[in-house]
């Protein structure tokens, strides 16, 4: 069953997945959330559970304005855009 939120709103995300030493760290580049895990899947799920509480958030309290803050470039260019 989809909620009210799901049935109106649809995003794509940029992420970029790296292993730094012992974590995989997975980040939202639109957004600028991070994750990090010991496995490559946890660091994903933990992503996806913070983009989702976000855009909910905004979505709920008519927050929009505030919901997208790109990472910084460097970030950006190492996910080659």
């Amino acid at each position: 069953m989809k909620t009210e939120i799901e049935d109106r709103w649809s995003f794509v995300f940029s992420v970029l997945l790296k292993k730094q030493e012992d974590l995989w760290v997975a980040h939202c580049l639109e957004l600028d959330l991070v994750a990090a895990s010991p496995s490559m899947r946890e660091a994903e799920t933990d992503l996806l559970s913070i983009i989702d509480e976000q855009v909910r958030y905004c979505i709920t309290n008519n927050n929009m304005e505030n919901l997208f803050h790109d990472a910084p470039r460097e970030v950006w260019d190492e996910y080659g855009m």
